[in-house]
């Protein structure tokens, strides 16, 4: 039997670890390199994630694919330091003295927070799917909490289509946030960078007879009922099925009769070097007001700068249209604009050694209200299944170990119909 896996990111790989195990199947990645949103950049002798990330204690399948590939020795857990930076200063928020000491929350708001977050632990997000988050955080935490707090990260992380994000996707992102220590949050990264992870994987997929294809992009899928027919570079192949991995989006463009409600946003990720950092203790720093980024993860600031030889950092905004500058003007010109909100933020911040830019408009989906309805299923029918960050293991927030379970999963649907 031969199956078709349209995409080389974790969903993609994990469903093609699976299946070539009992199957003969090819892997079709138009990019040159595997790993899709974990894709990685080659510096003079180490390699760095194009877009931030980094792993969570509760990643259970995720911890477990590391182990099994070898690679639990690399696993580093460190403590991700949290910022917020409001009106030209940056307040550290991560000791209960920083949290008292923080001069926009009132003592009562603190409180409600803390609850809040307590709260989201027990689960249920899913009952929360058809409340506007705004709406929601006003109603159990007071306006002073959304304005202060949650309304400049809604605005960073999804723009425009803020008021219509679910209070789902807040209480999931609290609740996959909530390993936390009295220093701060308790986050996971391998180290020498993620590309081992995808090089494990794609070396597990090729031992058990399955063949990958990269700068091969995929122009048409179509599923006749008795076979999957799937075009790449002219010719056309004939399959007993095929996972699809890309977005909705890109889904839409090459698998025939496929329509989604799913909305995606687009991202531009700048990922720069210098000798000093950029940030003294914080990892991540959320911004208040308006800037041409909506926010800044120092990478060395978690993971030890020796593996590096240099202070890495990312400048991240997400964008929901072709009509926003940072997707579409020229890199040079997208290069000066975050430069520029950088050294606006920070006099005297320490030169630029070498800087690249990373973008797309398929980046995440937006969760907003009644998302639960327009999850993509793992079966499409006529024996093409789907898995990605669309689908339910990765609602109400994405996650690396979401989309490898989605990939399990959609594999685990074609192995149950070929048994019926």
């Amino acid at each position: 039997m031969r199956v078709a896996v349209v995409g080389g990111g974790l969903a993609g790989l994990s469903a093609a670890m699976d299946l070539s195990c009992d199957f003969d199947v090819d892997l079709y990645e138009s990019r040159p390199r595997l790993g899709g949103a974990l894709g990685s950049v080659e510096r003079d002798g180490y390699h760095v994630e194009r877009f931030y990330h980094h792993l969570f204690r509760g990643d259970g399948v995720l911890l477990r694919l590391i182990e099994g590939l070898g690679l639990d020795d690399r696993l580093d857990w460190r403590i991700g330091t949290t910022s917020f930076y409001v009106n030209g200063e940056v307040h550290p928020l991560n000791t209960p003295i920083e949290i008292l000491r923080y001069p926009h929350l009132s003592l009562v708001d603190k409180a409600r927070l803390a609850l809040f977050v307590r709260s989201c632990r027990g689960g249920g997000h899913e009952r929360y799917d058809d409340v506007p988050a705004p709406r929601f955080i006003k109603n159990e935490l007071g306006d002073s909490v959304y304005d202060s707090f949650f309304r400049p990260l809604l605005r960073s992380k999804f723009g425009d289509n803020a008021g219509r994000v679910s209070a789902a996707w807040v209480r999931g992102r609290a609740y996959v946030r909530s390993h936390r220590t009295y220093r701060g949050e308790v986050l996971g990264y391998l180290r020498g960078g993620f590309q081992s992870l995808v090089e494990g994987m794609r070396r597990e997929v090729e031992t058990r007879g399955g063949s990958i294809h990269t700068e091969s992009p995929v122009a048409a899928v179509e599923g006749t009922g008795d076979s999957v027919e799937v075009e790449v570079a002219g010719d056309t192949g004939l399959f007993d099925a095929a996972v699809m991995t890309c977005a909705p989006p890109a889904m839409e463009r090459v698998l025939a009769g496929f329509e989604s409600d799913v909305k995606y946003q687009g991202v531009c990720c700048m990922l720069a070097a210098a000798d000093e950092p950029l940030l003294d203790d914080t990892y991540w720093l959320n911004l208040t007001g308006s800037h041409p980024f909506g926010a800044v993860i120092q990478h060395t600031n978690l993971v030890q700068v020796e593996d590096y030889g240099e202070h890495l950092f990312y400048l991240v905004s997400y964008n929901q249209s072709q009509g926003d500058g940072n997707l579409v003007d020229p890199v040079d010109e997208v290069a000066h604009r975050f430069l520029a909100g950088v050294d606006e933020m920070f006099p005297g911040a320490p030169d630029v050694n070498w800087w690249t830019i990373s973008r797309g408009m398929d980046a995440a989906p937006v969760y907003e209200t009644g998302y639960l309805e327009k999850i993509v299923p793992p079966r499409l029918g006529d024996g093409v299944y789907a898995a990605g960050m669309f689908s339910r293991e990765n609602y109400p927030e994405r996650s690396m170990d979401g989309s490898i379970r989605a990939g399990l999963r959609a594999a685990g649907a074609l192995r149950s119909d070929l048994n019926d």
